[in-house]
């Protein structure tokens, strides 16, 4: 299984409530709820580090419960290559999502 989940529960607000999150997880929490269903963890990694910053701006300081499609393309359009091109070459302690890949052990 590939999954892409919201990460890093400070930085929970207006945004993550408008797009029906119900939480953020960590590394721990993710791998915690994905073994008691049964998964083997194969890798985990967070995604996205500058992120943080604007989803915290935007949902807990801006009180914001959407993105407009400029702000939107914006960021993807220049700081997506950048951060991806960055974090292919060095995982981030920390970051706006978390991307695990798991397995159903057999037997």
């Amino acid at each position: 299984m590939l999954i892409y989940v919201p990460a890093t529960p400070a930085i929970y607000g207006t945004l993550d409530t408008a797009l029906d999150h119900y939480r953020r997880y960590t590394k721990k929490s993710l791998t915690a709820v994905m073994e008691a269903a049964g998964w083997k963890i194969e890798n985990i990694s967070y995604a996205n580090l500058p992120g943080i910053v604007a989803w915290y701006v935007a949902g807990r300081v801006m009180k914001k419960t959407s993105l407009s499609g400029s702000e939107v393309g914006l960021y993807d359009r220049w700081a997506i290559p950048v951060i991806s091109r960055l974090e292919s070459l060095w995982s981030p302690p920390i970051g706006q999502s978390l991307l695990a890949i798991a397995s159903k052990p057999t037997g």
